[in-house]
């Protein structure tokens, strides 16, 4: 809406087509309604078993929040940051952070599910109710003051989409915002310097949506990091394509925006991108190529750029 002369909310339109085609045709793209399926069943997309959701924490002594023990944050880590290797890492890595500040902090462990984002974005609006729901009545058994979530479209989901059902109002941030917050209070106290040049994504749910863009460049020049920003950047930079729900299915042949952001990278000569995204991860790391000139950029998180300063 910000460019539009006639402040039209597009996405808000585009969004009630998507739900007339998937509630009253019953036209959603195969994938999607596999998608759906899978997290019915096993709570997430990727359709793996509920009860491997915490094996990222084998060996790491991290606390599950039980009924009548408050905590300070409850750590949403989401789907990806559960089953995804390459985000298991930075949860991992932001864990570590969180207890080297010594935060009231745990997580749901096995009991934690999709929160859904991907679902309404296929229009399939029944379903989002059904998981917001159950979502909501599961959160609600535990004291905790905020809910810090790893993923960006998370944060969204819950800090806003659930605020508008019953009971489902949860002060929610980002893992960045709260690192940048450790930071400035000198509970975080970087202890050595990454030396390394990169350049930064943002991601669109942290930056245009929820108006953070300040967080993850502090912590990175806390890191010691060079940082090469972009020419689109903050609320001109563009979408890794990863959004819409469209990490779950097929998109017809059209723009490829993960090779056009990637070229905007290898612009910059860097050898590293970083972002704070557990979509843009995935969607950025299987799309480097000679094409971009990023075949060899490594795609990192600022948690775990983050982690590297502290022993």
């Amino acid at each position: 809406m910000e460019e539009c002369p006639a402040n039209i909310e597009h996405v808000d339109i585009i969004m009630g087509a998507k739900r007339y085609k998937a509630l009253t045709l019953g036209d959603i793209p195969t994938d999607a309604a596999t998608a759906v399926q899978k997290v019915q069943i096993n709570g997430n997309p990727w359709g793996i078993a509920q009860d491997d959701r915490f094996k990222w924490a084998d060996g790491l002594d991290v606390p599950v929040i039980e009924a009548g023990k408050k905590v300070d944050y409850l750590y949403y880590v989401g789907c990806a940051g559960s089953y995804d290797a390459s985000n298991q890492k930075v949860v991992q890595d932001t864990v570590k952070l969180l207890k080297k500040a010594g935060v009231s902090f745990a997580v749901m462990g096995k009991t934690e599910k999709c929160n859904g984002d991907p679902i309404r974005r296929f229009g399939d609006e029944y379903s989002f109710y059904e998981i917001a729901i159950e979502n909501i009545a599961n959160m609600r058994q535990y004291d905790f003051g905020k809910v810090v979530t790893h993923c960006p479209h998370c944060l969204h989901t819950i800090g806003k989409e659930y605020a508008k059902f019953e009971d489902g109002e949860f002060e929610t941030v980002h893992h960045t915002e709260l690192l940048a917050d450790l930071l400035r209070s000198g509970k975080l106290k970087p202890e050595k310097k990454v030396d390394e040049n990169l350049s930064f994504h943002d991601p669109c749910y942290l930056g245009r949506h929820h108006g953070e863009y300040n967080a993850p460049r502090e912590i990175l020049e806390a890191s010691g990091v060079q940082i090469k920003e972009m020419d689109k950047n903050k609320d001109t930079a563009l979408c890794c394509g990863m959004g819409g729900g469209n990490m779950w299915y097929e998109v017809e042949a059209g723009k490829d925006l993960a090779g056009e952001r990637l070229a905007h990278v290898g612009e910059k000569k860097v050898e590293k991108l970083a972002t704070a995204c557990s979509f843009c991860m995935i969607n950025f790391k299987g799309g480097i190529s000679e094409k971009t000139g990023t075949e060899n950029l490594e795609i990192e998180d600022v948690a775990s750029i983050l982690a590297k300063t502290i022993d």
